[in-house]
């Protein structure tokens, strides 16, 4: 629906000389589609989205509307192996940049289980640890993005992808958008993830994934999928001060250990075992808590 008007936060009420901003439902037309990024039309720029007159919920500056729209839109495309157990429960989480007019948005894939590598390296006697497969597996991916107003576009700014721990980054730099990543749709929007087999270790190309891990033990030989990080209102985490989830049962009925009685964290410091149950033993996952940490959240 189309909202009319904007909301002065101070009096509650519409002023008459605004322009309608547009919401879910409306049609407005990309002034600039060659340009970088994504248009997502008035109802989504930084004046609107950022300290503005949305409903907040979970109270960090950042709008409803604006979260929901934004991470839908650079939801990364992910590249796997159709027969690696990529299953997973994705959550997401979304926070403003407020000086710098940008948002990041943390993307929490969730998988049940790291399966371990297959690659040569970790056949021979004494592989590296980072060979071996445990309970649950926190991977990531955060983008930050900041709005173009000449172009009216949310644009890539830059993206840390999940690789055994740690977070490189891939920034725009000079450019306008991270040059090194491959964009499915259009220049400097959504990004594609190499996801290696068995580790799900994130890298921006087949070179980077096959060259990964230790003693190059990650593979992305027999990727031939695609599929975009799944996002969904009800999935929105929220803000560490105000959680809309904290720990949570398996939300997936056909999932082995669905009713085991687990729960997993994302606000709460707890290791992550994707919902398979302590008396089953095994190594678990770090803490999402803690990563989000590390980005601000």
């Amino acid at each position: 629906m189309c909202r009319s008007g904007g909301e002065s936060p101070a009096s509650g009420l519409a002023s008459a000389d605004e322009q309608p901003l547009c919401q879910l439902g409306c049609n407005e037309q990309d002034p600039n589609p060659s340009a970088p990024g994504v248009f997502l039309g008035s109802g989504v720029t930084p004046d609107v989205c950022i300290m503005g007159g949305q409903t907040d919920a979970d109270q960090d500056d950042l709008g409803d509307f604006c979260e929901k729209n934004l991470a839908f839109a650079f939801a990364p495309e992910l590249a796997y192996w159709r027969f690696d157990d990529v299953r997973r429960e994705p959550y997401w989480a979304a926070r403003p940049i407020v000086d710098l007019q940008e948002v990041e948005l943390g993307y929490l894939f969730s998988y049940y289980r790291d399966a371990g590598s297959q690659s040569y390296p970790c056949q021979l006697p004494l592989a590296p640890d980072s060979c071996h497969g445990h309970n649950g597996d926190s991977e990531a991916i955060f983008l930050t993005v900041y709005y173009n107003p000449a172009t009216q576009h949310w644009v890539l700014d830059h993206a840390n992808y999940s690789q055994h721990g740690d977070y490189p980054s891939y920034s725009r730099g000079s450019n306008d958008y991270p040059t090194m990543l491959y964009y499915p749709q259009h220049l400097g929007s959504y990004p594609q993830a190499w996801v290696s087999e068995g580790k799900h270790a994130n890298y921006p190309s087949l070179r980077e994934c096959n060259a990964g891990g230790t003693l190059q033990t990650d593979t992305c030989d027999d990727v031939d999928t695609t599929s975009q990080f799944e996002t969904s209102p009800y999935w929105n985490i929220g803000s560490r001060a105000f959680p809309m989830i904290d720990c949570i049962s398996s939300r997936n009925p056909s999932y082995e250990y669905y009713s085991s009685g687990r729960q997993e964290c994302y606000w709460t410091l707890r290791d992550f075992r994707g919902w398979i149950p302590d008396s089953i033993g095994g190594a678990e996952a770090s803490p999402y808590s803690s990563i989000l940490g590390n980005f601000g959240f």
